[in-house]
């Protein structure tokens, strides 16, 4: 089982971004037939309007990064995170700067930008994505702006990925919702997705 949480990032030299701060690797195996491999209960951020389903009771975790300008100061970063069926689903959330030069748009793209970093997956010159990577229709109630990838990556340990990314905007608030497996469970990843929200 894997944890990756490709939103934290810390320095280790030169380089804007490195391995994720919360991330720990832990392998489980279900022995007992009764439980259930998904336990699927309804969780948020407090003071964020998106509702969603997460498989597993989450950890939540925050921390101050440089996500949308790594130059400048950084954003608080609100984290929920839990392992089931193998894969990872994280939910993160931040709020958009009033004023900002950012469109949602441009917001979202530098988002997936940093996560592919982490992901060490990077996008060759004039293109929009890392290779094999493809943009996924997805809709979420509510929302002013959805952006939604699939792909391969690799974890902090170098083991492949498959990996399942969306970003929607509402209200000023960015929120990325991610599925990170090895081997996905695609009715998983859909109903992870499909439970998005916005809105109470």
């Amino acid at each position: 089982m894997i944890t990756l949480f490709p939103f934290v990032m810390r320095r280790r030299s030169p380089g804007p971004w490195r391995a994720p701060l919360w991330a720990v690797a832990a392998c489980a195996v279900v022995t007992a037939a009764c439980t259930p491999t998904h336990n699927w209960r309804q969780v948020g951020h407090e003071g964020v309007p998106l509702q969603a389903l997460m498989p597993c009771k989450p950890e939540r975790a925050e921390r101050e990064v440089p996500l949308l300008d790594p130059e400048g100061g950084g954003q608080s970063l609100a984290m929920l995170g839990c392992e089931a069926g193998g894969a990872t689903f994280a939910l993160a959330a931040l709020r958009l700067t009033e004023g900002g030069t950012l469109t949602p748009d441009e917001a979202m793209a530098r988002w997936a930008r940093a996560s592919w970093t982490t992901l060490r997956q990077p996008v060759p010159p004039g293109a929009d994505a890392p290779a094999g990577w493809a943009q996924v229709p997805v809709t979420v109630p509510g929302a002013e702006a959805v952006l939604a990838w699939r792909g391969p990556g690799q974890d902090h340990r170098q083991r492949p990925l498959q990996v399942d990314l969306l970003w929607t905007v509402h209200g000023g608030w960015l929120v990325q919702a991610a599925v990170y497996a090895e081997r996905p469970s695609a009715d998983a990843v859909t109903t992870y997705f499909d439970s998005l929200r916005w809105g109470r």
